[in-house]
């Protein structure tokens, strides 16, 4: 699939990421936490620049909390304790 990437913002082929993987990717998935991402950007958030990787982590933290009108405790227990 091609479009937008949601984090360089060009034009090219997508890969599906789930903000919060591993025990947390089907929670992910229900609530939204995916983005559409190049290969690039993909290869960036987990080899060459994990600080990018915890600013998505706590940007998506912000929005689940906003948008379902949790406290931090509530996302601690759907998500787990964090450490980014």
């Amino acid at each position: 699939m091609e479009g937008w990437c949601e984090i360089c913002h060009k034009w090219r082929a997508l890969e599906r990421h789930h903000v919060f993987n591993g025990a947390f990717r089907s929670k992910s998935e229900t609530y939204g936490a995916v983005v559409e991402i190049c290969r690039e950007c993909h290869d960036d958030l987990h080899h060459r620049h994990p600080a990018k990787y915890k600013w998505l982590k706590r940007e998506w933290r912000d929005r689940l909390m906003a948008w379902n009108d949790w406290s931090e405790e509530d996302f601690i227990r759907e998500f787990g304790r964090y450490e980014w």
